[in-house]
Protein backbone atom coordinates (compact mmCIF):
# COMPACT_ATOMS: atom_id res chain seq x y z
CA UNK A 1 0.00 0.00 0.00
CA UNK A 2 2.92 2.28 0.70
CA UNK A 3 4.22 1.85 -2.94
CA UNK A 4 0.71 2.45 -4.11
CA UNK A 5 0.89 5.88 -2.17
CA UNK A 6 4.46 6.45 -3.17
CA UNK A 7 3.52 5.97 -6.95
CA UNK A 8 0.45 8.07 -6.88
CA UNK A 9 2.36 10.91 -5.20
CA UNK A 10 5.31 11.05 -7.72
CA UNK A 11 3.02 10.61 -10.52
CA UNK A 12 0.92 13.75 -9.26
CA UNK A 13 4.55 15.68 -8.76
CA UNK A 14 5.03 15.05 -12.06
CA UNK A 15 2.28 15.61 -13.64
CA UNK A 16 2.40 19.50 -11.39
CA UNK A 17 5.94 19.55 -13.38
CA UNK A 18 4.91 19.69 -16.97
CA UNK A 19 1.84 22.26 -15.75
CA UNK A 20 -0.56 20.60 -14.97
CA UNK A 21 -3.22 21.46 -11.76
CA UNK A 22 -2.74 18.95 -8.80
CA UNK A 23 -6.69 19.41 -8.25
CA UNK A 24 -6.87 18.15 -12.32
CA UNK A 25 -4.88 15.06 -11.93
CA UNK A 26 -6.46 14.14 -8.81
CA UNK A 27 -9.48 14.00 -10.07
CA UNK A 28 -8.83 11.87 -13.02
CA UNK A 29 -6.89 9.35 -11.25
CA UNK A 30 -10.04 9.44 -8.53
CA UNK A 31 -7.88 10.39 -5.28
CA UNK A 32 -10.08 12.88 -2.93
CA UNK A 33 -7.97 15.55 -2.54
CA UNK A 34 -7.98 15.27 1.58
CA UNK A 35 -6.37 11.82 1.18
CA UNK A 36 -3.90 13.06 -1.51
CA UNK A 37 -3.06 16.05 1.68
CA UNK A 38 -2.98 12.83 3.65
CA UNK A 39 -0.27 11.14 2.58
CA UNK A 40 1.94 14.33 2.48
CA UNK A 41 0.96 14.34 6.48
CA UNK A 42 2.20 10.98 7.60
CA UNK A 43 2.60 11.84 11.20
CA UNK A 44 -1.25 12.62 11.67
CA UNK A 45 -0.77 16.11 13.10
CA UNK A 46 -3.91 18.22 12.62
CA UNK A 47 -3.52 20.81 10.11
CA UNK A 48 -3.91 23.82 12.99
CA UNK A 49 -0.48 22.28 14.37
CA UNK A 50 1.02 22.42 11.13
CA UNK A 51 2.40 25.60 9.71
CA UNK A 52 0.56 26.45 6.68
CA UNK A 53 3.28 26.57 3.94
CA UNK A 54 4.24 22.55 5.29
CA UNK A 55 1.19 21.45 3.83
CA UNK A 56 2.09 22.98 0.41
CA UNK A 57 4.16 20.88 -2.03
CA UNK A 58 7.27 22.68 -3.70
CA UNK A 59 4.97 23.06 -7.50
CA UNK A 60 2.09 24.83 -5.20
CA UNK A 61 4.47 27.39 -3.64
CA UNK A 62 6.40 27.50 -7.08
CA UNK A 63 2.96 28.60 -8.45
CA UNK A 64 2.47 31.20 -5.49
CA UNK A 65 5.52 32.65 -6.44
CA UNK A 66 4.84 32.70 -9.97
CA UNK A 67 2.02 34.52 -9.51
CA UNK A 68 3.09 36.95 -7.03
CA UNK A 69 6.02 37.95 -9.23
CA UNK A 70 3.23 38.43 -12.56
CA UNK A 71 1.43 40.90 -9.95
CA UNK A 72 3.69 42.11 -7.03
CA UNK A 73 1.02 44.94 -6.44
CA UNK A 74 -2.05 42.27 -5.39
CA UNK A 75 -2.21 41.07 -2.09
CA UNK A 76 -2.82 37.49 -1.32
CA UNK A 77 -6.44 36.90 -1.80
CA UNK A 78 -6.24 38.26 -5.29
CA UNK A 79 -3.38 36.12 -5.58
CA UNK A 80 -5.32 32.91 -4.25
CA UNK A 81 -8.13 33.99 -6.96
CA UNK A 82 -5.69 33.88 -9.75
CA UNK A 83 -4.64 30.66 -8.63
CA UNK A 84 -8.02 29.31 -8.69
CA UNK A 85 -8.93 30.64 -11.71
CA UNK A 86 -6.15 28.31 -13.25
CA UNK A 87 -7.61 25.13 -11.19
CA UNK A 88 -5.24 25.71 -8.32
CA UNK A 89 -7.23 26.22 -5.66
CA UNK A 90 -5.27 26.90 -2.19
CA UNK A 91 -6.41 28.40 1.11
CA UNK A 92 -6.57 32.22 1.95
CA UNK A 93 -3.92 31.61 4.81
CA UNK A 94 -1.95 28.92 2.75
CA UNK A 95 -1.14 32.00 0.31
CA UNK A 96 -0.51 34.48 2.81
CA UNK A 97 2.01 33.03 5.13
CA UNK A 98 3.89 31.23 2.19
CA UNK A 99 4.06 35.01 1.05
CA UNK A 100 4.48 35.81 4.60
CA UNK A 101 7.69 33.58 4.82
CA UNK A 102 9.03 35.14 1.76
CA UNK A 103 8.51 38.92 3.03
CA UNK A 104 6.27 39.58 -0.39
CA UNK A 105 3.35 40.32 2.28
CA UNK A 106 3.09 44.43 1.63
CA UNK A 107 1.90 46.09 5.07
CA UNK A 108 -1.12 48.15 4.84
CA UNK A 109 -3.21 50.63 7.15
CA UNK A 110 -6.50 49.88 8.06
CA UNK A 111 -9.33 51.81 7.51
CA UNK A 112 -11.31 52.69 11.27
CA UNK A 113 -13.66 50.41 12.47
CA UNK A 114 -17.79 52.23 11.71
CA UNK A 115 -18.64 50.20 14.17
CA UNK A 116 -18.02 52.35 16.89
CA UNK A 117 -19.59 55.22 15.55
CA UNK A 118 -23.78 55.69 15.46
CA UNK A 119 -24.99 57.07 12.94
CA UNK A 120 -27.37 59.78 14.92
CA UNK A 121 -27.07 62.81 17.10
CA UNK A 122 -30.09 63.70 19.50
CA UNK A 123 -29.96 66.44 21.90
CA UNK A 124 -34.05 65.83 23.13
CA UNK A 125 -36.57 63.59 23.44
CA UNK A 126 -38.72 62.52 20.98
CA UNK A 127 -36.65 63.39 18.21
CA UNK A 128 -35.29 59.83 16.91
CA UNK A 129 -36.74 56.75 18.06
CA UNK A 130 -35.66 53.03 17.71
CA UNK A 131 -37.70 50.24 16.82
CA UNK A 132 -37.20 46.81 16.44
CA UNK A 133 -38.87 43.38 17.41
CA UNK A 134 -37.85 39.74 19.03
CA UNK A 135 -39.32 36.77 19.10
CA UNK A 136 -41.34 35.35 22.33
CA UNK A 137 -42.81 32.20 23.54
CA UNK A 138 -46.09 32.38 25.33
CA UNK A 139 -48.29 29.53 26.73
CA UNK A 140 -46.05 27.52 24.18
CA UNK A 141 -47.16 29.90 21.51
CA UNK A 142 -44.81 31.82 19.54
CA UNK A 143 -45.16 35.68 19.28
CA UNK A 144 -43.40 38.86 18.38
CA UNK A 145 -42.56 41.82 20.92
CA UNK A 146 -42.15 44.96 19.40
CA UNK A 147 -40.58 48.14 21.15
CA UNK A 148 -40.23 51.72 20.25
CA UNK A 149 -37.54 53.50 22.47
CA UNK A 150 -36.66 57.04 22.11
CA UNK A 151 -33.59 57.63 21.97
CA UNK A 152 -32.62 60.31 23.91
CA UNK A 153 -34.45 59.56 27.31
CA UNK A 154 -33.83 55.80 26.54
CA UNK A 155 -38.06 55.37 27.03
CA UNK A 156 -40.27 53.01 25.82
CA UNK A 157 -43.11 55.17 24.42
CA UNK A 158 -44.67 52.23 22.81
CA UNK A 159 -44.88 48.13 22.68
CA UNK A 160 -47.03 45.73 20.85
CA UNK A 161 -47.17 42.21 21.09
CA UNK A 162 -48.45 39.99 17.89
CA UNK A 163 -48.64 36.60 16.41
CA UNK A 164 -46.56 37.53 13.48
CA UNK A 165 -45.06 40.92 12.47
CA UNK A 166 -46.19 43.13 9.21
CA UNK A 167 -46.32 46.77 7.80
CA UNK A 168 -49.37 47.69 10.04
CA UNK A 169 -47.90 46.54 13.38
CA UNK A 170 -44.94 49.06 12.35
CA UNK A 171 -47.46 51.69 11.95
CA UNK A 172 -49.65 50.96 15.31
CA UNK A 173 -46.78 50.88 17.43
CA UNK A 174 -45.65 54.73 16.38
CA UNK A 175 -49.02 55.73 16.22
CA UNK A 176 -49.69 54.94 19.51
CA UNK A 177 -46.13 55.84 20.84
CA UNK A 178 -46.96 59.65 19.33
CA UNK A 179 -50.29 59.55 21.37
CA UNK A 180 -48.58 57.94 24.19
CA UNK A 181 -46.31 60.97 24.37
CA UNK A 182 -48.85 63.86 23.63
CA UNK A 183 -47.61 64.50 20.06
CA UNK A 184 -49.81 63.02 17.65
CA UNK A 185 -50.60 66.71 15.83
CA UNK A 186 -46.92 68.02 16.54
CA UNK A 187 -45.50 69.02 13.06
CA UNK A 188 -41.91 68.13 13.69
CA UNK A 189 -42.37 64.03 14.40
CA UNK A 190 -39.61 61.67 15.60
CA UNK A 191 -37.92 60.15 12.97
CA UNK A 192 -37.94 56.37 13.32
CA UNK A 193 -34.70 54.00 13.00
CA UNK A 194 -34.90 50.29 11.94
CA UNK A 195 -33.31 47.55 10.45
CA UNK A 196 -34.27 46.64 6.40
CA UNK A 197 -36.42 44.09 7.62
CA UNK A 198 -39.58 43.48 4.99
CA UNK A 199 -42.47 44.92 7.24
CA UNK A 200 -39.73 48.16 7.59
CA UNK A 201 -39.11 48.64 3.96
CA UNK A 202 -42.28 47.85 2.52
CA UNK A 203 -44.34 50.63 0.13
CA UNK A 204 -47.18 50.61 2.53
CA UNK A 205 -44.86 51.36 5.77
CA UNK A 206 -42.78 54.08 3.37
CA UNK A 207 -46.43 55.27 1.97
CA UNK A 208 -47.69 55.85 5.46
CA UNK A 209 -44.62 57.95 6.86
CA UNK A 210 -44.66 60.11 3.73
CA UNK A 211 -48.31 60.89 4.20
CA UNK A 212 -47.20 61.32 8.05
CA UNK A 213 -44.18 63.65 7.22
CA UNK A 214 -42.22 62.04 9.32
CA UNK A 215 -38.82 60.42 8.33
CA UNK A 216 -37.88 56.30 8.09
CA UNK A 217 -34.05 55.94 8.30
CA UNK A 218 -32.52 52.50 8.13
CA UNK A 219 -29.53 51.38 10.04
CA UNK A 220 -26.89 49.94 8.53
CA UNK A 221 -26.08 46.66 7.32
CA UNK A 222 -24.41 44.58 10.11
CA UNK A 223 -23.83 47.97 11.93
CA UNK A 224 -25.64 47.61 15.32
CA UNK A 225 -24.44 50.92 16.89
CA UNK A 226 -27.32 52.91 14.25
CA UNK A 227 -29.85 50.91 16.36
CA UNK A 228 -27.59 50.35 19.66
CA UNK A 229 -30.32 51.08 22.28
CA UNK A 230 -32.93 49.08 20.61
CA UNK A 231 -30.47 46.26 20.52
CA UNK A 232 -29.59 46.29 23.78
CA UNK A 233 -32.44 46.64 25.21
CA UNK A 234 -33.79 43.46 23.91
CA UNK A 235 -29.88 42.28 24.82
CA UNK A 236 -30.73 43.38 28.14
CA UNK A 237 -34.55 41.98 28.76
CA UNK A 238 -33.36 38.52 27.26
CA UNK A 239 -30.61 37.94 30.14
CA UNK A 240 -32.56 39.25 32.85
CA UNK A 241 -36.10 38.39 32.01
CA UNK A 242 -36.82 36.04 29.28
CA UNK A 243 -33.88 33.37 29.46
CA UNK A 244 -34.12 33.21 33.52
CA UNK A 245 -38.39 32.95 33.49
CA UNK A 246 -37.82 30.79 30.45
CA UNK A 247 -41.89 30.62 29.82
CA UNK A 248 -43.83 33.18 29.84
CA UNK A 249 -47.63 34.72 30.06
CA UNK A 250 -48.53 37.72 28.83
CA UNK A 251 -49.49 38.97 32.31
CA UNK A 252 -45.61 38.80 32.62
CA UNK A 253 -45.42 41.74 29.79
CA UNK A 254 -47.82 43.99 30.84
CA UNK A 255 -46.80 47.58 31.78
CA UNK A 256 -46.09 48.36 35.46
Amino acid sequence: MDKQKKDVMDFVTEQSAKGKAITETLREIGIKRSTYYSWLNPDGKKKDDLPNTAMLTPEEKKAIEDAKEEHPLMRHRQIQGILRMKGLYLSYSSVYHHLRSMDKVEPYERRPSPLKEPRYNVWRKNLMWGCDWTKLLINHIRWYLIVIIDFFSRCIVSFGIYPSINASHVKHVYVTGLKNQGIYKNPSLPELRTDRGSPNTSWVTKEFFALMGADLSYARVRRPTDNALTERFFGTVKQEEIHVVGELSRRDLRPV
